[in-house]
């Protein structure tokens, strides 16, 4: 989709792309730990992994966001996103 979009991806670093002086990261949530952006958007909450007694993928992905976080979903939210 980012390709049809004329982003261009940084063959040094596949996980940034840019377009007309804008940067764009995608990176798994894994690899997102420890680091903060200004704007998130995570996508269908209800496919990362369960963690029964401990914070796993999808609360690290939900807490990088220092300004804006947004989720994109079409199947139903996990238990702890409802409310």
């Amino acid at each position: 989709m980012l390709v049809k979009r004329e982003w261009q991806n940084d063959p040094a670093d596949q996980s940034f792309w840019t377009k007309g002086g804008q940067k764009l990261r995608l990176l798994p949530p894994d690899r997102a730990r420890g680091l903060e952006f200004d704007a998130v958007v995570v996508i269908e909450p209800a496919d990362f992994p369960e963690n029964f007694g401990r914070q796993g993928t999808l609360y690290t992905a939900l807490t990088r966001a220092n300004r804006k976080l947004t989720v994109v979903h079409n199947r139903a939210l996990p238990q702890g996103l409802r409310a």
